[in-house]
């Protein structure tokens, strides 16, 4: 529910909420899934029949029910190359159903003025990927590759320049076609019994077909590399995160006024951290944002901590 109230005069108007009021999404799901192990292969099936009702009852629309289901799948096939090491690809089916916020959001929601639509068809995926593993005494890592073939995505569309409450008009559509793909890796080294080095790296591409434009709120290009020193009790660590300036914008970043003109700008982010375990007690004390950097991870409504100390206590009980 949701009233207003006249600063001036007190007087309160009751207003629909965010969502209609009563709203219900029921799920139900049936999965199987099987693995067979052998000397140099394994290989994972397993299937799941996802149904879903959804009643959506809006004040001036009226009544709205969608019953969608779907019958999901997965195959996973892996070669163990020798004792540390192995490839796999894999080949994966989703489904996703629109829920209550997709189908009954009404009023400000951050930038814009949302409306309903009731029409909207489910989301589904197929995804493939393939990777290596590699576990050895001292080094230890992956690398995965994969793409997302999305159909009917769930997206925000602007209705001409209307305007509602000096906010623009926004209603969800199935965009119908995109994909997102991408190349994650990350590798550990021990240098000894107490000193580790270790780093990730993660890029992320994604173009929606129909419109011709990138997909909305895609992550920059991002990484992060580490060294912990441990010594008994003792342990410290120094880190550095880094992510590229963003400027693959879709028509609807360039009106969010959470990501900024031309992109949110890359960044680089250092942090010292230690601590210590006695018995049951382990103290953590960080220092972050060293420079003390403006930074924003990309979509977010809000910029990142500045130069901050953090303590905690932790009891295991």
């Amino acid at each position: 529910d949701r009233t207003d109230t006249d600063l001036l005069t007190d007087a309160i108007t009751a207003k629909r909420g965010l969502y209609p009021d009563g709203s219900k999404m029921t799920s139900l799901a049936l999965f199987t899934i099987h693995s067979i192990d052998m000397p140099k292969w394994n290989i994972t099936a397993g299937a799941r029949l996802n149904s879903f009702i959804i009643n959506v009852h809006d004040q001036e629309l009226g009544p709205t029910k969608l019953t969608p289901s779907a019958l999901v799948g997965n195959l996973a096939v892996m070669r163990k190359l020798d004792a540390g090491s192995n490839l796999f690809v894999s080949l994966n089916t989703g489904f996703r159903a629109p829920n209550i916020d997709d189908l009954g959001t009404l009023g400000i929601v951050d930038f814009r003025y949302e409306t309903p639509n009731f029409g909207l068809k489910p989301e589904s995926s197929i995804q493939y990927e393939a990777g290596y593993k590699f576990i050895g005494q001292k080094l230890r890592g992956d690398l995965f590759i994969y793409r997302n073939e999305l159909y009917n995505l769930i997206t925000r569309k602007r209705i001409g320049d209307e305007t509602i409450e000096g906010y623009p008009l926004y209603q969800k559509e199935n965009s119908e076609r995109a994909y997102i793909q991408g190349i994650e890796t990350a590798w550990d080294y021990s240098l000894s019994r107490s000193v580790t080095l270790s780093g990730n790296i993660t890029y992320t591409y994604g173009q929606n077909l129909t419109k011709n434009e990138p997909v909305r709120r895609i992550p920059p290009l991002f990484g992060r590399m580490a060294f912990d020193y441990s010594l008994n009790q003792w342990r410290f660590g120094l880190e550095w995160l880094s992510a590229a300036k963003q400027e693959r914008l879709a028509q609807g970043d360039k009106d969010d006024n959470r990501i900024p003109e031309g992109g949110t700008p890359g960044w680089n982010i250092f942090n010292i951290n230690t601590g210590y375990t006695w018995k049951f007690i382990t103290a953590s004390l960080s220092f972050n944002n060293l420079f003390n950097t403006d930074y924003r991870y990309h979509g977010s409504g809000i910029n990142g901590y500045g130069r901050s100390l953090f303590l905690t206590l932790k009891i295991d009980l």
